[in-house]
């Protein structure tokens, strides 16, 4: 893929690939993030607890043997 026989304009194409690429991975990041913070505060209503992050699903998770 990336040479020194490469253009500007071979260059920009690649980034291009790589920028829409990187958008959609941030994209689905964020989303991941929502759907944790929504099943923190879901686990803090349920488990009648305050402050729940999503280090503190983990864990529960593994001692529950689930993870």
């Amino acid at each position: 893929m990336i040479t020194d026989t490469l253009t500007d304009l071979d260059v920009l194409r690649y980034a291009v690939e790589a920028l829409r690429e990187h958008e959609q991975l941030r994209q689905a990041l964020r989303a991941s993030d929502q759907r944790l913070r929504t099943l923190c505060r879901a686990y803090d209503r349920t488990g009648h607890v305050w402050g729940t992050a999503p280090e503190h699903l983990r864990r529960a998770c593994e001692v529950r043997g689930m993870l």
